[in-house]
């Protein structure tokens, strides 16, 4: 039974600790040589509740590497695509409507200095995202 009304608190385990601050390095380098290469989320032990398929095309000479996937952080912020301006991603998450326990499981995809290339599975960043410019592009996709 659930009782809106109570505030339970609970320390976490050690193992809860380190999975939450966990991080996945995806890629360390791009081989510029290809001119096209792609990451398969579903590949990727540990992220197993990535439920909705993705299809992001990035940028190649925009991203700074290694690329990896962490848990958001207070203070992270992106510039969603189809959307004017940036959002922090905590207030992308309550204009999508995500229950706490939704946003727990939600992994960031960031580059070399910390910024944050999308919000898996939801939203990618349009700054980094291909365009008619495009000489190399990573493909990054989850098919679920």
């Amino acid at each position: 039974m659930i009782n809106y009304n109570e505030l339970v608190l609970s320390k976490k385990t050690e193992e809860e600790v380190q999975e939450s601050e966990h991080e996945i390095i995806l890629m360390e380098k791009f081989d510029f040589s290809e001119n096209r290469m792609t990451i398969n989320l579903e590949n990727i032990t540990g992220i197993e509740e990535i439920n909705k398929s993705i299809n992001w095309d990035f940028d190649a000479l925009k991203l700074r590497f290694p690329l990896r996937l962490r848990r958001p952080k207070e203070g992270d912020e992106f510039y969603p695509l189809g959307f004017s301006g940036k959002k922090k991603v905590s207030k992308f998450f309550r204009d999508e409507k995500l229950s706490i326990l939704a946003r727990q499981k939600i992994w960031l995809l960031t580059d070399g200095e910390n910024s944050v290339l999308g919000v898996v599975p939801f939203r990618q960043d349009r700054r980094y995202s291909r365009d008619e410019n495009t000489e190399a592009v990573l493909k990054i996709f989850n098919k679920k």
